[in-house]
């Protein structure tokens, strides 16, 4: 969209609702939300939006957190590490949003229109992360580990992923065998 986008968030705004906060321009919170990545806790990928954008916008290791650990922030604490623009009460939420807009309604719309353009030049560039991450997507979804975190979360308990890790046991042995052995490193790098 070729113009400035402002995310008004009230209340929860996880998974995936997130992931479309994080592709707006601007976020204004109120005082009651509470922002985060629910993927790992419910075996899905946040693959389309988290992980190419949260950590340009408050670090990769902060993302790694946020991802990992299903990490969530209180509106506060989201506008401390960068994740939104600002906090607000509730009751003031819309009033501000607004106000927001006619601020920027009032500004030069062929200048709003280029400073975007050239603020999501580098960004524009990771259509091919975005195309890679819904083929991972497509990859997780329907599995036996993703049906069983939206199970679990429909039916109010938690997850139990600990029988598919035994199932890849083999294959991260495996794995760490071929780095011992120096396999898993492309041709040109292995040690001589």
């Amino acid at each position: 969209m070729p113009i400035p986008v402002i995310a008004m968030v009230n209340g929860w705004c996880m998974g995936g609702g997130h992931e479309l906060a994080l592709w707006c321009d601007l976020v204004i919170a109120s005082d009651n939300a509470v922002l985060g990545q629910t993927g790992a806790r419910v075996g899905a990928c946040p693959t389309v939006g988290a992980t190419q954008y949260l950590p340009r916008i408050i670090g990769e290791r902060l993302a790694r957190e946020m991802i990992f650990c299903a990490r969530r922030f209180t509106a506060q604490e989201a506008v401390a590490i960068g994740l939104i623009n600002k906090c607000v009460p509730q009751r003031e939420l819309r009033k501000e949003t607004l106000a927001w807009c006619e601020t920027i309604k009032g500004h030069s719309p062929q200048t709003l229109r280029m400073t975007k353009k050239s603020l999501n030049f580098e960004s524009d560039l990771l259509y091919a992360s975005w195309q890679h991450g819904m083929e991972l997507l497509a990859h997780v979804w329907g599995s036996e580990e993703s049906l069983e975190g939206m199970d679990a979360f429909l039916e109010g308990r938690k997850p139990d992923f600990q029988k598919f890790r035994m199932r890849h046991k083999r294959e991260l042995e495996d794995y760490l065998d071929g780095c011992a052995k120096d396999l898993n490193a492309p041709p040109s790098m292995r040690r001589k």
